[in-house]
Protein backbone atom coordinates (compact mmCIF):
# COMPACT_ATOMS: atom_id res chain seq x y z
CA UNK A 1 0.00 0.00 0.00
CA UNK A 2 1.44 3.42 -1.16
CA UNK A 3 0.82 6.17 1.22
CA UNK A 4 0.40 9.65 -0.28
CA UNK A 5 1.65 12.99 1.04
CA UNK A 6 -0.42 16.15 -0.03
CA UNK A 7 0.73 19.84 0.15
CA UNK A 8 -1.42 22.28 0.78
CA UNK A 9 -0.39 25.52 0.15
CA UNK A 10 -2.34 29.10 1.76
CA UNK A 11 -1.74 32.25 -0.27
CA UNK A 12 -2.49 35.31 2.05
CA UNK A 13 -3.08 38.20 -0.01
CA UNK A 14 -2.37 41.21 2.59
CA UNK A 15 -3.17 45.10 2.29
CA UNK A 16 0.21 46.83 2.41
CA UNK A 17 0.59 49.25 5.35
CA UNK A 18 0.39 52.29 3.20
CA UNK A 19 -2.52 51.56 1.36
CA UNK A 20 -5.66 53.38 1.91
CA UNK A 21 -9.10 53.63 1.53
CA UNK A 22 -9.79 56.37 -1.92
CA UNK A 23 -11.79 59.12 -0.33
CA UNK A 24 -15.12 59.76 -2.03
CA UNK A 25 -15.77 63.85 -1.70
CA UNK A 26 -19.66 64.30 -1.28
CA UNK A 27 -21.28 67.46 -0.71
CA UNK A 28 -25.36 68.08 -0.64
CA UNK A 29 -26.50 71.60 -2.61
CA UNK A 30 -30.40 72.04 -1.74
CA UNK A 31 -31.16 74.09 -4.82
CA UNK A 32 -35.20 74.12 -4.29
CA UNK A 33 -38.35 71.77 -3.59
CA UNK A 34 -37.74 70.27 -7.16
CA UNK A 35 -34.38 68.36 -5.86
CA UNK A 36 -31.29 68.46 -4.24
CA UNK A 37 -27.39 68.53 -6.07
CA UNK A 38 -25.56 65.64 -5.37
CA UNK A 39 -22.02 66.22 -6.17
CA UNK A 40 -19.34 63.62 -5.43
CA UNK A 41 -15.78 63.27 -6.42
CA UNK A 42 -12.73 61.16 -5.62
CA UNK A 43 -9.76 62.89 -3.88
CA UNK A 44 -6.14 61.65 -3.02
CA UNK A 45 -5.91 59.27 -5.77
CA UNK A 46 -3.85 58.37 -8.24
CA UNK A 47 -3.77 60.37 -11.95
CA UNK A 48 -6.83 58.25 -13.86
CA UNK A 49 -7.84 56.30 -10.93
CA UNK A 50 -11.25 54.76 -12.41
CA UNK A 51 -13.62 53.11 -10.39
CA UNK A 52 -17.68 53.17 -10.42
CA UNK A 53 -19.16 52.84 -6.90
CA UNK A 54 -22.96 52.17 -5.59
CA UNK A 55 -24.59 54.51 -3.55
CA UNK A 56 -27.81 54.20 -1.52
CA UNK A 57 -29.10 58.04 -1.44
CA UNK A 58 -31.87 58.53 0.91
CA UNK A 59 -34.64 59.32 -0.65
CA UNK A 60 -33.47 58.50 -4.32
CA UNK A 61 -32.50 54.83 -4.10
CA UNK A 62 -29.12 53.12 -5.35
CA UNK A 63 -27.12 54.61 -7.94
CA UNK A 64 -24.08 53.35 -9.67
CA UNK A 65 -21.75 56.79 -10.05
CA UNK A 66 -18.67 57.00 -11.96
CA UNK A 67 -16.30 59.42 -10.21
CA UNK A 68 -13.12 61.22 -11.03
CA UNK A 69 -11.08 63.95 -9.83
CA UNK A 70 -13.30 66.55 -11.01
CA UNK A 71 -16.86 67.23 -9.14
CA UNK A 72 -19.84 65.69 -10.75
CA UNK A 73 -23.51 66.36 -9.97
CA UNK A 74 -26.87 64.28 -9.33
CA UNK A 75 -29.85 65.70 -8.78
CA UNK A 76 -31.90 63.95 -5.83
CA UNK A 77 -34.74 64.16 -4.00
CA UNK A 78 -34.35 66.26 -1.14
CA UNK A 79 -33.14 64.51 2.00
CA UNK A 80 -30.40 65.54 4.61
CA UNK A 81 -28.79 62.38 5.13
CA UNK A 82 -25.41 61.41 3.83
CA UNK A 83 -25.27 58.98 1.28
CA UNK A 84 -24.09 55.48 2.12
CA UNK A 85 -21.85 53.46 0.16
CA UNK A 86 -22.36 50.03 -0.94
CA UNK A 87 -19.83 47.64 2.03
CA UNK A 88 -18.44 45.48 -0.56
CA UNK A 89 -16.65 48.81 -1.86
CA UNK A 90 -13.20 49.77 0.35
CA UNK A 91 -13.61 53.71 0.12
CA UNK A 92 -14.17 56.34 2.88
CA UNK A 93 -17.23 59.06 2.73
CA UNK A 94 -16.00 62.38 3.38
CA UNK A 95 -18.03 65.80 3.54
CA UNK A 96 -21.09 66.89 3.71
Amino acid sequence: MRSMAVLFVLLAVSVPAAAQRPPLDTLYTHADTDGTTLSYRWSNVVTGFDMPIRVEVPGSGTHLLKPTEEWQTLTVAPAGAAPTVDENYYVTVKGQ
